[in-house]
């Protein structure tokens, strides 16, 4: 059943399972055959098992009401390319420590709670692990959208709490979507923003949309003259 659940498919095995009924957890052994060839994690050619790291943990989804850990030595192969690497684990994203399934349901958590306190209860992690693990989702985000065209971007500013603390904002107006966020609202912050564009992304853009704001008035065409 665990080995369906956690998507595994040979030749990983699950060689033991224990639960802890005390902590309420579940705990899963999960070995990959010393003698099998296992594949570069660069450039995918099945070598040689070298050695293994040391044993890893993993949070996965919780079982019933049991918080689930899967735990591994990962092998090391010796490809003739590359030399000596850590191959990739099929549940989790390379130095994760959570499994790719639990990562999923921790940001559709961040995204219906009020704050990441409620999610963090939910979750049952620290503030720090969920800090960490919504910063990782904004960094897979802003990769996928480096070399999409922007035609048409929107700047504005935010204000928020009562000492009137501004952020600016950088949306991509076609697909309804803020691109990125920086502190204050000055031409340095639009700056900022516009250059944290890949330079193709930056070709692309025809308009921008902008209120009668100086500081980005001044920014705009300094940093996208076609614009």
């Amino acid at each position: 059943m665990f080995f369906q659940l956690i998507g595994l498919k040979d030749p990983w095995e699950i060689t033991d399972l224990s639960i802890d009924y005390q902590m309420l957890e579940v705990h899963l052994t999960v070995s990959f055959p010393k003698r099998k060839k296992a594949s570069c994690p660069i450039c995918g050619t099945l070598s040689s098992q070298y050695d293994h790291c040391p044993e890893r943990t993993w949070r996965h989804l919780d079982t019933m009401q049991f918080k689930t850990f899967i735990h591994a030595l990962i092998p090391r192969v010796n490809c003739p390319t590359h030399g000596v690497q850590t191959m990739l684990v099929p549940w989790s994203e390379k130095h994760s420590r959570f499994t790719i399934l639990f990562e999923r349901l921790a940001i559709d958590i961040l995204r219906f709670s009020k704050n990441q306190t409620s999610a963090q209860k939910l979750l049952r992690l620290s503030w720090e692990e969920v800090h960490h693990l919504q910063e990782k989702a904004v960094k897979r985000g802003l990769s996928r959208q480096e070399g999409h065209p922007l035609p048409h971007l929107g700047v504005d500013e935010k204000s928020f709490k009562k000492n009137h603390s501004y952020v600016t904002l950088l949306y991509d107006l076609d697909r309804s979507r803020v691109l990125d966020v920086a502190p204050n609202r000055k031409a340095s912050s639009l700056s900022l923003l516009l250059n944290r564009m890949s330079s193709s992304s930056k070709k692309t853009v025809q308009a921008v949309a902008v209120d009668i704001w100086d500081p980005f008035l001044s920014a705009i065409p300094q940093c996208l003259p076609q614009a």
